[in-house]
């Protein structure tokens, strides 16, 4: 069936918008854990739950001393996990965090596509 002459502006931008993003890249989203400027959610619990919804690898970072109690269950295509910021707008980790398991379960419990960083 012909597209209409009227119609042709129409769905050339439409197929312009579609090929745009299909060729966008995935943008990775970084999530810095804590309280206060610059931190983007209070535990790590709601950053993971934030990376799973967005797609592409991610960014997760904690603040140095934070301690991260699991187990925490990770469905994801790529996450780093970085600990040992000062602050939330620091950009290298100084320090280190800590993730906990409990006596009979380990912290983190990982169904992945893509890679998982630790640091």
């Amino acid at each position: 069936m012909p597209i209409r002459e009227d119609l042709r502006p129409c769905s050339l931008l439409v197929a312009a918008a579609l090929l745009t993003a299909l060729a966008s890249p995935v943008r990775a989203a970084t999530y810095k854990v804590g309280v206060g400027a610059g931190c983007t959610h209070p535990d790590l619990f709601s950053a993971l739950v934030a990376a799973v919804g967005n797609p592409g690898p991610d960014d997760i970072r904690l603040l140095a001393g934070s301690t991260h109690q699991g187990p925490f269950f990770v469905n994801t295509d790529g996450l780093s996990i970085t600990g040992g910021h000062a602050s939330c707008s620091a950009t290298s980790a100084t320090g280190s965090s800590t993730l906990l398991g409990t006596n009979s379960s380990r912290a983190l419990f990982l169904s992945t596509t893509g890679a998982v960083t630790l640091t």
